[in-house]
């Protein structure tokens, strides 16, 4: 598993476990633990490997740097820190990650079937990227605004759905 991650999720699920281990968790739990969110990811990149028919590696370069090319991380950590003081706040969070799950699955599909010939994730996602350029300027200015904001909030994280929504569509 480890091969396939870029470095900043390597060394983010590092962190996770050495934090883990800190607190007292025994180091096998820590690696599962703390490995969670990879797994998950994991289970999409193999879904849509299979969709697509390539292999795990490419899928996975593709799925991780689309990842960093969108703030995958950022949106996640976001997320985490929504208040859910009832339990509809608690649904449309849910509602929400879970959009985002697709729509991560959905773009690397693209992304993929954009290039068949192609067999680096670099080549892959440039070209996706290029093709998208208009909408990428306006999604990346858009999750500057909100970074510079610093607040969290359940609408903020609509908004960053729907403008992941506009990518797939452009």
């Amino acid at each position: 598993m480890p091969s396939l991650l870029p470095a900043d999720d390597l060394a983010a699920l590092s962190e996770r476990q050495r934090v883990l281990v800190e607190a007292g968790v025994d180091s096998a739990l820590a690696v599962r633990v703390a490995s969670g969110e990879i797994s998950a990811a994991l289970l999409d990149i193999a879904e849509v490997a299979a969709t697509c028919e390539r292999s795990l590696e490419l899928v996975a370069g593709v799925y991780f740097s689309l990842g960093t090319l969108l703030n995958y991380g950022w949106i996640g950590e976001r997320a985490a820190t929504l208040p859910t003081p009832t339990h509809w706040d608690m649904l449309a969070r849910a509602a929400a990650l879970a959009e985002v799950a697709r729509l991560k699955r959905t773009l690397a599909t693209s992304a993929l079937a954009e290039s068949a010939d192609s067999t680096a994730p670099e080549t892959i996602v440039h070209a996706w990227r290029e093709r998208r350029e208009a909408a990428l300027q306006r999604y990346e200015h858009l999750l500057a605004d909100l970074r510079a904001s610093g607040g969290a909030s359940l609408a903020v994280l609509l908004v960053v759905v729907r403008e992941m929504a506009v990518l797939e569509r452009a």
